[in-house]
């Protein structure tokens, strides 16, 4: 498995070692045409030498006058050569010892005030380097001596040849020292981009060893956000996490210690009230009350262990949404409610902007608005109203529910919605666990809704739950 390091290293490797061939890439075709145009510079003046002493004669005889000195360069083994042609390039006037013993015979385009350049490759399969021109023969007289004026001027071809090895030698030579810079600089890129990267990428890999050694999901302290800025953004992201795994886990614990207090104490009830039954059992009368008392807890814990469940599953929110009459349904479970504690002689106010139809998923609707109802009736004082009302607004829609509630301080709004969480005056016996509000967030929640919980100065207990637009249509 590639790491980070390696892969940020192989990057910043080629990365430089592409630039670096293109700068040596450049560097060298700079340096090899320069070569080549040092090359023809010396082919052209050993043109220009050749040109110089190919003399006409006042008998009309034309021919080259080579210095001795020179003469092996272009002899039979020589790197050199040179020919002379008519003007009509159909008779050989003179050629270098290695063209005139081999009976070779090099061919050229014919110019005028200008040298050509070109290659020409002779029998042996030596390759050689061209440069010739058209000219006039020069006069071959002492140069004190004028040249007659009966003497017609001669035009020829003057062709000079150099032996193209020495330049392809040194163009490889110039070739493969590129290419050795080249390997050597991409070793070098290569083993300073992997230095480089490990010593950049220090903070992470030790931020990533100590993940390794201290997983997040058990992790007690903070990570460190000092260092570069990339390593802190993520330290500090993590840092959330944990804190928020860290709240989760308490709000859990805490959550499975009221669980089991809420269910331990009607078990405890029971036990208490059938060990006083067992005491006498000839008594029709403890009997029957310990019978009746073992429904009552037997009715509440399953109350209890049924919005357990619900707030478990958590599958409100998977069902089709359907048109739903929020007046309606806010009627019939008050009638429902009411039903269950008619002595509390509570009044609902729904406003008329409740009878709308929105489309929402029914059972998870029908259980938000059931708990929030089944909350005021429990909590709301005696001969109180509890009031409803819509709003339709352009990016939402908003339904409220709001309730008397003399005995909650503004403290006790951020509590609300925990599990168990119940206030100590409010605290009576009247079949509720604690759980109706949780479980009215969850929910909203299913339903991606938001539920935001609020004490006006006058005490009233309002809730808002807000649907974004494109939920509810």
């Amino acid at each position: 498995m590639s790491t980070l390091r390696a892969g940020v290293a192989r990057r910043v490797a080629l990365s430089v070692g592409a630039s670096a061939a293109l700068v040596l890439l450049l560097l060298y075709l700079l340096l090899r045409q320069q070569l080549i145009m040092q090359f023809d510079d010396e082919l052209r003046a050993d043109l220009r030498m050749i040109a110089n002493i190919t003399n006409v004669y006042r008998n009309g005889d034309l021919y080259v006058n080579l210095d001795a000195d020179v003469q092996v360069d272009y002899g039979e083994h020589g790197d050199k050569l040179y020919e002379v042609l008519d003007s009509d390039s159909t008779e050989v006037v003179d050629s270098s010892p290695l063209l005139e013993e081999k009976g070779w015979r090099v061919t050229f385009p014919h110019p005028r005030d200008q040298v050509a350049i070109l290659e020409h490759t002779l029998t042996d399969g030596r390759v050689f380097r061209l440069a010739g021109r058209r000219m006039e023969a020069q006069w071959g007289g002492d140069e004190n001596t004028s040249p007659p004026k009966d003497l017609k001027e001669v035009e020829v071809i003057v062709i000079a040849g150099r032996d193209r090895a020495p330049l392809d030698t040194a163009l490889w030579r110039l070739a493969s020292t590129f290419i050795a810079a080249e390997l050597v600089f991409a070793l070098a890129a290569g083993f300073g981009a992997f230095h480089a990267a490990s010593k950049g990428l220090t903070p992470l890999s030790t931020l990533t060893a100590e993940l390794d050694k201290s997983p997040i999901e058990v992790r007690a302290r903070p990570f460190a956000e000092a260092g570069p800025a990339e390593i802190g953004s993520v330290a500090r992201a993590l840092n959330r996490l944990l804190g928020r795994i860290n709240m989760t886990m308490a709000r859990e614990r805490r959550f499975l210690a009221d669980a089991a207090h809420e269910l331990n104490t009607p078990l405890a009830e029971l036990r208490t009230v059938n060990d006083v039954a067992l005491l006498r059992s000839d008594s029709i009368e403890r009997l029957h009350h310990a019978a009746t008392v073992s429904r009552d807890v037997a009715a509440k814990l399953g109350e209890t262990l049924k919005t357990l469940f619900a707030l478990s599953r958590g599958e409100a929110g998977i069902e089709p949404s359907r048109a739903i009459a929020i007046g309606n349904l806010l009627r019939e479970l008050w009638a429902n409610a009411q039903a269950r504690l008619p002595q509390r002689r509570l009044v609902l106010e729904a406003s008329a902007s409740c009878d709308v139809e929105w489309y929402l998923p029914p059972t998870a609707m029908r259980g938000l608005i059931k708990n929030l109802i089944d909350n005021a009736v429990a909590h709301a004082p005696s001969g109180s109203t509890v009031r409803a009302s819509a709003l339709e607004k352009r990016d939402a829609k908003i339904l409220i529910l709001e309730n008397a509630a003399p005995d909650l301080d503004a403290e006790d709004i951020s509590r609300l919605f925990e599990p168990f969480w119940r206030k100590e005056a409010a605290h009576t016996d009247r079949g509720h666990a604690g759980l109706g509000l949780t479980l009215a967030q969850d929910y909203a929640e299913a339903m991606r809704a938001s539920i935001v919980a609020v004490l006006t100065p006058e005490h009233i207990l309002r809730f808002t739950l807000r649907w974004p637009l494109y939920v509810v249509d």
